[in-house]
């Protein structure tokens, strides 16, 4: 009996080293999860993946959470952002804001139709702006939505005789800005500082536009995720004309006609990286 009882003693000694020797391999999870999540946080300067809502939230579940959404999001739905986000108008059925409480107004025949690669989506006739929001926009800002058109644009001119896509112009001034479609491209303008890019976009596919403007340093064009124009981008803000119109400009009636989805702004130009990755994040299977 005693020789069993310390036969059982033994074992239990030699388990418990063992075990000392198996955590001492392998630390607790929630410390494995702090570190995870620090990475996360301070990667790529502050521009890791984050929620629509918090971008400071989620840490390593939320840089997970965006490989998951990229893989299945719906057109329209919130998806993983980067940092600053402060309008963000789905367009499946309204032009309400979904993330702020600037919420847009329907111009003319503005209607949403199904489109079969992003569900629903906002339809611009060419005869009226798609939708018109406050112009809440800050000095340095991005905006980014999806565009599809297979309508031809006007050809000659400049970025304010173009189809505008964003117009918030105000005659005579220069702390406005306009983004259009000229020659079937991107052309844009704000402080009298003009790019325009250089890929078509009148070719019945689905596109990524993005603009970002750094006040005081450079406005950027991107298309799909790559840079496609850029200028300086003056001094100051672009608040002179209270609105912002959506897909045409209804004081010389140039409108766009075709199909746009997804619009977000954000408060501060977002980098290359970050407009990478809101492509990607964006666009759907």
């Amino acid at each position: 009996m005693n020789g069993r009882l310390s036969a059982l003693i033994l074992g239990s000694a030699s388990l418990l080293a063992c075990n000392e020797v198996t955590l001492s391999l392998f630390p607790k999870a929630d410390a494995l999860t702090e570190t995870g999540g620090s990475a996360a946080a301070s990667g790529n300067g502050g521009a890791s993946i984050a929620g629509d809502v918090s971008a400071g939230s989620g840490g390593t579940s939320a840089a997970g959470s965006g490989s998951a959404a990229g893989a299945g999001a719906e057109a329209g739905a919130p998806t993983p952002s980067v940092e600053g986000l402060v309008g963000q108008w789905p367009l499946d059925a309204d032009a309400d804001d979904a993330v702020g409480t600037n919420d847009g107004t329907l111009q003319g025949n503005a209607s949403f139709t199904t489109d079969a690669s992003r569900g629903h989506v906002l339809r611009c006739d060419g005869q009226s702006p798609g939708f018109a929001i406050g112009n809440l926009t800050s000095s340095s800002f991005t905006y980014a939505f999806w565009v599809w058109t297979d309508t031809a644009s006007n050809q000659s001119g400049g970025p304010l005789d173009g189809n505008a896509l964003l117009w918030a112009n105000t005659a005579g001034a220069i702390d406005d800005f306009t983004l259009s479609v000229m020659n079937n491209r991107l052309d844009y303008i704000s402080y009298d500082q003009t790019t325009a890019g250089s890929a078509n976009v009148v070719d019945g596919t689905w596109h990524h536009v993005a603009l970002t403007r750094e006040d005081g340093g450079t406005a950027f064009l991107y298309l799909d995720g790559v840079a496609d124009g850029s200028c300086g981008a003056g001094n100051g803000p672009v608040s002179s004309n209270p609105l912002v119109y959506i897909g045409g400009n209804p004081v010389d009636h140039r409108y766009f006609t075709g199909l746009i989805d997804d619009l977000r702004q954000y408060d501060r130009a977002l980098g290359a990286d970050e407009v990478q990755v809101l492509f990607t994040t964006t666009a759907l299977p």
